[in-house]
């Protein structure tokens, strides 16, 4: 009677964690297919992602799947206020390796009208005071933008 229900035990045991590795596999699919699905449907505006902005959980991926959605990032480009559309391509960097401290470093940003980490700040939320923005000739203390000039010794 013991061995029975040890037996019944081990198959309940294994049977559950078949269903966890069926899982797995099904959501390591899904992240694949799921960049194609999101650039047909995804057309909103800096204030729109902004209000929509869901923290998506940092996940291990195999190597090839980091490679292919590699090979996507240039379909994720988009402007807002970079200068060559890198606001989407960073955007989706962070969204694929997640955030911590939300802050960033940019120098030759000139005013910070038209930069690389604006859309961070503006539309994401980053820390704006924790984090350092430089150019040779303009400063901004409410965007802690420092005026600075490196010299070769």
């Amino acid at each position: 009677k013991k061995e029975k229900i040890i037996q019944e035990d081990t198959n309940e045991i294994e049977s559950s964690e078949k269903k966890e590795k069926k899982n797995a596999i099904a959501s390591e699919l899904n992240k694949i297919e799921s960049p194609e699905k999101e650039e047909k449907t995804n057309v909103e505006s800096p204030e729109e992602k902004l209000n929509n902005d869901v923290k998506k959980p940092n996940k291990k991926v195999s190597h090839i799947s980091e490679l292919e959605w590699s090979k996507k990032l240039k379909n994720k480009a988009k402007k807002y206020f970079s200068q060559n559309d890198e606001d989407g391509v960073i955007e989706a960097v962070f969204d694929y390796v997640g955030t911590t401290d939300k802050v960033y470093v940019e120098f030759g940003v000139e005013n910070g009208m038209e930069c690389n980490t604006r859309y961070l700040r503006e539309v994401k939320g980053w820390n704006t005071q924790g984090s350092l923005l430089m150019d040779g000739g303009n400063e901004n203390s409410t965007i802690n933008l420092k005026k600075v000039i490196f010299w070769r010794d």
